[in-house]
């Protein structure tokens, strides 16, 4: 049975109106406790199912991106890539098409291993990487950002030991079929959520982690600490 909170307002407000002009009974007074400890429950409850609900949502809008970029790259026969910019406040992505299908990826490198020279020549060869991608204008007219209360913790992809935690990163996609594997972290202020890339398969898998008090308490922490876990896990599967 829906409990409505104008109802439970509107019993508030005539219970106190008595108060006012008579007074109230033993019952009566337990009766007015007992609905605000009713409204007191149900608020919480529905902001954390709204909460999750989007999360969801979140995660839905780059699974949707994910196929469509799989199409995209069998159908120009060309890569296309996901690129996903982590510094954006909503995080914000694009499908992209390259090249053609002999277009070669040059190999990756970890920016935080680099010298400031090397890591100077490196931006210039992302940059160069850059210009010969295009935005695809179908998916751009159609895409949303992701809601501004969640976050794309980092992205994961077997180029790397580390999961990549800033910046724009990007998933390729090829017109073999074929995709990146990757792994993708998704949070709000109540949990942490997975989305696993399969490189030969059309199915993606998702799972949620709930955090305790203790998580909630030390959040930095527990992002790093459970995504690395996760991340890990992920590599030797």
């Amino acid at each position: 049975m829906q409990i409505s909170t104008a109802k439970i307002y509107n019993d508030l407000k005539h219970f106190n109106k008595k108060l006012g002009q008579q007074g109230m009974t033993m019952v009566e007074i337990l009766v007015s406790l007992f609905l605000v400890v009713i409204i007191f429950t149900i608020i919480p409850l529905s902001l954390t199912d709204d909460s999750h609900q989007k999360l969801q949502e979140s995660i839905e809008k780059i699974d949707r991106a994910v196929r469509f970029a799989t199409n995209e790259s069998i159908l120009r026969n060309s890569i296309v890539r996901l690129k996903i910019d982590l510094d954006k406040s909503p995080i914000e992505y694009t499908v992209e098409y390259g090249q053609g299908s002999d277009f070669t990826l040059p190999e990756s490198k970890d920016l935080s291993r680099l010298s400031i020279s090397e890591r100077e020549e490196e931006t210039k060869r992302i940059e160069k990487l850059d210009s010969q991608f295009r935005s695809i204008d179908e998916f751009a007219d159609s895409s949303e950002p992701l809601d501004e209360n969640i976050s794309v913790h980092g992205l994961g992809t077997d180029y790397y030991q580390k999961i990549q935690l800033e910046g724009q990163v990007s998933i390729y996609f090829y017109p073999s079929g074929e995709k990146d594997a990757a792994i993708l972290f998704f949070n709000n202020e109540e949990e942490l959520a997975t989305l696993k890339i399969a490189p030969f398969e059309d199915k993606t898998y998702v799972d949620y982690y709930i955090f305790n008090e203790y998580d909630l308490a030390n959040l930095d922490d527990t992002l790093e600490n459970k995504s690395k876990e996760l991340f890990e896990k992920w590599l030797k599967e």
